[in-house]
């Protein structure tokens, strides 16, 4: 089975410097949440969650 394309959801994190201790820089990262064969298969977990979700292909 060959999974071509893959749910991931935004995650934010604070890029940490050494040089400023209060860490106000803060940016996101990408974490795979599902894997599908099909992007119609993942399509239904994306509805509400725009924003924050996206379907990218392998």
């Amino acid at each position: 089975m060959k999974f071509n394309y893959v749910l991931e959801y935004k995650e934010p994190y604070i890029v940490k410097t050494e040089l400023t201790k209060n860490r106000t820089h803060q940016t996101y990262g990408w974490k795979q949440l599902a894997v599908a064969e099909n992007k119609e298969d993942l399509e239904p977990y994306l509805i509400g969650h725009e924003k924050t979700r996206r379907i990218v292909k392998r």
